[in-house]
């Protein structure tokens, strides 16, 4: 959060410029990894739960997270657009798109080499075999093969260049990937209390009403805060300062934007 508000008022009073922009950057980026991996390390070196006892627990953690974080930027810059006068340039939903699809390959293909070692008949392991049955065509299965579903359908959309450069298909496949890591982190946790440590399966889990609400609270704190940021923060910034020309006065232009 700290780091969070020190970008935001560098952004908003333009201080410390590109030279500031490059030290964040620097601090940032390993503390977001950090942030991810420590999650992803006390599931991982948990011995007693097997499926999370995984060494591609901690990549995937750091994709996933890449992953949804851009699908959520992209829905968010179409909202605003829907929402404000404030175009953003083509070609930064372009990239965004891009990366987006290659993010989403390298997670699914992580996915796929913890499934494909732990029912590879050398490497296959009982404990695992069989509470990974549990997500494949077992209980939990309802839950975990629109995740891969989903996943691929997303990147199938976002392969082709002639699609991927397509608003409709832009907003699709985020949409689409944003449900599947939020089906993978419900799938992730159940995996581990599914059968216990000695075998015995365990109640199917599904949220309980509190944590529904819960759940539902924290989304609309977020939705309330982007929301007043949009009204409250200066998001024009004079053209000049990006080396655009001047644009008229009802076609506002925000950092990394165009008025189009």
């Amino acid at each position: 959060m700290v780091l969070c508000f020190i970008d935001l008022w560098a952004l908003i009073t333009g201080k410390g410029g590109e030279k500031l922009a490059f030290t964040m950057t620097l601090i940032a980026l390993p503390a977001a990894i950090y942030l991810h991996t420590t999650t992803a390390f006390v599931l991982a070196l948990n011995k007693s739960r097997e499926l999370w006892n995984t060494a591609v627990m901690v990549p995937i953690f750091l994709t996933s997270a890449t992953a949804s974080g851009i699908a959520l930027l992209i829905l968010f810059a179409y909202a605003v657009q829907a929402v404000t006068k404030i175009r953003f340039k083509p070609s930064m939903f372009r990239s965004l798109a891009t990366l987006l699809a290659t993010v989403i390959i390298i997670d699914l293909f992580l996915l796929l080499v913890e499934i494909l070692t732990v029912f590879w008949p050398t490497s296959a392991k009982p404990g695992h075999t069989i509470r990974m049955i549990e997500f494949i065509t077992g209980r939990y299965a309802p839950f975990f093969l629109p995740v891969l579903i989903l996943g691929i359908t997303a990147f199938v959309l976002l392969s082709r260049r002639p699609t991927r450069h397509l608003p409709a298909v832009q907003i699709a496949a985020s949409a689409m990937y944003v449900v599947a890591i939020f089906l993978k982190r419900y799938v992730l946790m159940a995996m581990g209390f599914s059968l216990t440590p000695l075998g015995q399966p365990t109640q199917i889990y599904y949220p309980s009403l509190v944590e529904v609400l819960l759940a539902l609270g924290i989304l609309a704190f977020g939705v309330l805060f982007v929301t007043v940021a949009i009204k409250v923060l200066p998001l024009e910034v004079p053209p000049e300062e990006h080396g655009h020309a001047h644009a008229p006065a009802d076609a506002p232009v925000a950092q990394g934007v165009s008025a189009t």
